[in-house]
């Protein structure tokens, strides 16, 4: 029993997972919030500062992302300076996304946006701490808007779960792997 190329296989969640599919479907309500996906907002040229926002929030399950080395924390000049610690999407790591505030934006004479953010790196994870730093020179293409963190759409209260019950007796015995040896 081998799987050949171009063959399909069709699971059988079971009646449980069906009964509870069709009353999700039935008693569905579409999300009533105007909250545009992050692409639109990651699109804009501008980015709003937070003085912007008293009036004109963004939407509270997102927040912005700034792209730059960890040892930002280590700068003894403040603000300090982006180039100093930029990282460009090719080198970036998870490690190089720290969450920032756009604290001022300017546009600069060669067309350029750049932004004084407040950055807050992890000191340590475990224990929760994390420091503050002011950088400036900032460019657009190195802030990004992520969601919150169980803010997305899969987080909502509506969104559908239910276990998948698989029996075992569909499961051709060669791919067993915890096969008891009264069954061999």
């Amino acid at each position: 029993w081998d799987i050949e190329p171009n063959e399909e296989i069709f699971l059988d969640y079971g009646e449980d997972w069906d009964t509870a599919w069709e009353k999700h479907v039935e008693n569905w309500q579409p999300n009533t919030q105007n909250i545009p996906p992050l692409y639109h907002l990651n699109n804009a040229r501008e980015i709003k500062t937070e003085l912007e926002q008293i009036d004109k929030p963004y939407s509270d399950n997102v927040m912005t992302v700034c792209f730059m080395k960890s040892n930002v924390v280590n700068s003894k000049n403040q603000p300090a300076s982006w180039k100093k610690y930029s990282v460009y999407a090719e080198d970036a790591s998870i490690g190089d996304s720290h969450k920032c505030k756009i604290i001022k934006r300017e546009n600069k004479a060669t067309r350029e946006t750049l932004y004084e953010v407040e950055v807050e790196v992890e000191d340590d994870e475990d224990e929760g701490t994390s420091t503050k730093v002011i950088v400036n020179d900032v460019p657009r293409y190195a802030i990004e808007f992520v969601y919150r963190p169980y803010a997305s759409d899969q987080h909502l209260k509506t969104a559908f779960r239910h276990h998948i019950s698989i029996p075992d007796e569909i499961f051709p015995t060669k791919w067993m792997n915890l096969i008891s040896s009264t069954t061999q």
